[in-house]
């Protein structure tokens, strides 16, 4: 199937299955590693779209392009990370979701020490974060200094590095707050031993059946949830205002030099500016007004436009 039919599939258009597919044997091999712990914990699983394990469920959602060549190469084409590309891949995310997995299945979260560790789960998620990524004080696991954008993150990644059998965390890690993390993680493995989880539900959020959004709104909506990752508002002040506000009074003048090529059609620049205002709205991203802010914006959204990014066909 070519690439527009594809972006005109509904996700519950798909009909993709777990069993037979490329994760059947990672997930075997995450519960053997489970097993090997003494834990009498099992996730359970769901296609989704995107990785994730929802708050107070003990079940891993795996996204839905692993499950099928011809749309791994679609999310590849639309400027996407594959994650999960090889079978060691997907065991480094398994392992990580499996993490919140069995956090709800204990109901681990509110235990002091483990606040005391990790920090406060209740701190609010990040819309970026700016790692640092020679930090000694956390563990690598999928990457991108991903354990330091949360207490819950910095959580998980941790109970990856410990449930992996090849991981030699012992030797690896001897940073005393990382290590502390890690023994912790032990000790606390070896006190749920053969004990059965407190929450047993097995309900699936945002099954893919039951999601009527096109592939094309997801791409869509995945490259404009992109394209301010790394602004940065300007102080607050009198002589800020919303970009949102900003990018609208000057649209006809963005629109027009955003393509000073010509390459892409009016639709194209059009659809990425209404992304830009909303994504701004949303994010709630202020600036301040002048010609040179003018420029910047118009020379990061012509730079956006040629980016695989954004190759959305329509």
């Amino acid at each position: 199937m070519d690439t527009a039919k594809l972006l005109r599939l509904k996700f519950s258009d798909l009909a993709l299955e777990i069993e037979g597919s490329r994760l059947v044997p990672a997930i075997k091999q995450l519960e053997r590693e489970l097993k090997r712990k003494g834990l009498k914990f099992k996730p359970y699983y769901w296609i989704s779209r995107e990785w994730f394990c929802a708050d107070g469920h003990p079940g891993i959602a795996i996204p839905f392009y692993l499950f099928d060549p011809n749309l791994m190469k679609l999310h590849k084409q639309q400027g996407q990370k594959i994650e999960g590309k090889n079978h060691d891949d997907l065991m480094r995310y398994l392992r990580h979701e499996c993490g919140h997995a069995i956090d709800n299945a204990y109901q681990l979260r509110g235990l002091k020490k483990r606040q005391e560790i990790f920090g406060p789960s209740k701190t609010r998620y990040p819309k970026s974060y700016r790692p640092q990524l020679y930090s000694k004080k956390y563990v690598t696991n999928i990457g991108d200094g991903y354990a330091q954008a949360h207490p819950e993150e910095d959580w998980a990644e941790t109970f990856a590095i410990w449930l992996n059998p090849k991981s030699h965390w012992r030797k690896k890690y001897q940073n005393p707050v990382v290590k502390e993390k890690l023994i912790y993680i032990d000790e606390l493995m070896k006190s749920l031993k053969h004990e059965e989880p407190k929450c047993r539900n097995t309900i699936r959020v945002e099954p893919l059946e039951k999601i009527s959004q096109t592939l094309k709104t997801f791409y869509q909506h995945r490259a404009s949830r992109n394209l301010f990752k790394n602004w940065k508002s300007t102080k607050a002040s009198k002589k800020d205002i919303p970009l949102s506000t900003f990018l609208k009074a000057n649209k006809s003048k963005i629109l027009k030099r955003m393509n000073p090529s010509g390459n892409y059609k009016k639709y194209q620049c059009e659809l990425l500016f209404k992304h830009a205002v909303l994504v701004s709205k949303q994010q709630k991203l202020t600036t301040y007004s002048n010609k040179q802010m003018l420029t910047k914006i118009e020379h990061m959204l012509s730079k956006y436009l040629k980016r695989d990014e954004y190759r959305i066909e329509m």
